[in-house]
């Protein structure tokens, strides 16, 4: 860092709910957001998106993620331009995979889906409860084009 750069830290309370299990930080364009998984029994209920405003030093939630899809897995975010990506990827989806921690205490696998977050509907992957009977974590790759 150079001389004429200045680094300063403050606190920021995270708007969580007793409902949020899960979060994740995502650099999108040059915004940080912070997305909240919400669940119960063992499903996804919602995601709250929220972005920081470093001038007030708070959260407010974001509307949408314009023509981009954010891809949620166990413990990672991966953000695509899914105008990139046309007929394949839903615009301001939320693609997600089961938590790992079902595959272990509940010998389940089947929270799988995409979250459209403007109208805040569910597109789930499995057409019963036992669609996946896997012993392994799902994942996202990311194609190189």
């Amino acid at each position: 860092m150079g001389p004429d750069r200045k680094i300063s830290s403050f606190e920021i309370q995270v708007p969580m709910n007793e409902a949020s299990d899960s979060l994740y930080l995502v650099d999108f364009n040059g915004n940080l957001l912070l997305v909240m998984r919400n669940q119960a029994d063992n499903s996804t209920k919602e995601f709250i998106v929220c972005r920081i405003n470093l001038h007030k030093k708070m959260w407010s939630e974001w509307i949408d993620v314009r023509d981009h899809a954010l891809f949620i897995g166990n413990n990672s975010v991966i953000v695509v331009d899914a105008s990139e990506f046309t007929g394949t990827c839903q615009k301001n989806g939320i693609y997600f995979t089961d938590l790992f921690e079902s595959y272990l205490w509940f010998g389940e696998g089947h929270d799988l889906g995409i979250y459209d977050y403007v109208n805040e509907t569910f597109q789930w992957y499995y057409e019963d409860e036992h669609f996946l009977s896997l012993e392994e974590p799902l994942v996202w790759l990311t194609p190189s084009l």
